[in-house]
């Protein structure tokens, strides 16, 4: 069964480029709690501070090498995606009054109630468990011999792809506007697909499913019915489902690349469990990473 090039992440419901985000509203009134779906401004465009990639990468005039020198600048992105999605508090005006809440809510996570709002508002999220994930993985890729780039992915409403061929991991430029918790999110779901090509025997073959659980919902099914995989063959489906339904959790990539890959082998892949990709952010070695899974199926 031949599987297409390239496996991807697609940016949350929208817009055709899925340049937009759903967020939740909450209007509390004495005891009264309305939740409703609010579309906010799209991405920016994020690129100003990309360096064009080395002719010597073979890739395209539009990518641009996601080095370790750049990560600083990453980072700051995601610093303002962070503050543009913390809960908002703001007075309703008119008869009656009351308090709109203003919070980003995945598609398929369970609203919050008004006294978890208050707590948000009062006590924002720092992302710290995020942005281990995110430096860790970002690592340990490179030690596996993927080349990061930050460019538009081939496949148009993708946010990110896996392009095993070439053993490229392609990010839309503007893919940190979205903040810590979505970006750590896609960089998993990426990292999954990257084991499951080692897991085929060498980093850059054609995934394989890992044996990953595959809860049903609606929210998985919504997602892999978009055109992005309208071509998709059943195994490559299954690919993308274990990716889809699994990437909330924010340590299992890590896992995987341990088990399935061998740091600095670049095309080759190993099965051996006990592999380590070497060491995580700063002095925290992977081993020792254990992030709690985040609440609520999968975003889309």
């Amino acid at each position: 069964m031949r599987f297409p090039p390239r496996f991807s992440w697609r940016c949350p419901a929208g817009s055709p480029q899925g340049a937009r985000r759903m967020d939740g509203v909450a209007t509390i009134t004495g005891t009264l709690l309305v939740l409703a779906p609010l579309l906010a401004a799209g991405l920016g465009p994020g690129r100003t501070w990309l360096r064009q990639a080395s002719a010597a990468t073979a890739l395209r005039p539009q990518d641009a090498a996601l080095t370790p020198s750049q990560e600083l600048q990453l980072f700051r992105q995601l610093d303002q995606g962070d503050q543009r999605s913390r809960p908002r508090m703001t007075s309703i005006p008119g008869p009656g009054g009351g308090v709109a809440i203003t919070y980003r809510r995945e598609p398929g996570e369970t609203p919050l109630t008004a006294t978890q709002l208050r707590r948000l508002v009062a006590n924002p999220p720092s992302y710290e468990k995020e942005r281990v994930v995110i430096t860790a993985l970002l690592q340990a890729l490179r030690r596996l011999g993927v080349t990061l780039v930050l460019g538009p992915p081939r496949k148009s409403g993708a946010l990110a792809e896996w392009e095993p061929k070439t053993a490229v991991l392609r990010i839309r430029p503007d893919a940190a506007n979205r903040g810590s918790r979505s970006f750590a999110r896609m960089l998993n779901h990426e990292a999954i697909h990257v084991a499951q090509s080692c897991s085929s025997g060498r980093l850059r073959s054609m995934p394989k499913p890992l044996g990953l659980p595959r809860p049903a919902s609606a929210v998985l099914d919504r997602q892999l019915s978009h055109r992005v995989y309208a071509s998709a063959s059943p195994t490559e489906r299954i690919v993308e489902q274990e990716a889809y339904a699994n990437h909330n959790q924010l340590d299992l990539s890590l896992q995987l690349l341990r088990r399935h890959c061998r740091p600095g082998a670049g095309q080759t892949g190993s099965s051996e469990s006990g592999k380590r990709a070497g060491s995580g952010p700063g002095r925290l070695p992977l081993s020792h990473l254990s992030i709690p899974a985040p609440a609520g199926p999968p975003p889309r």
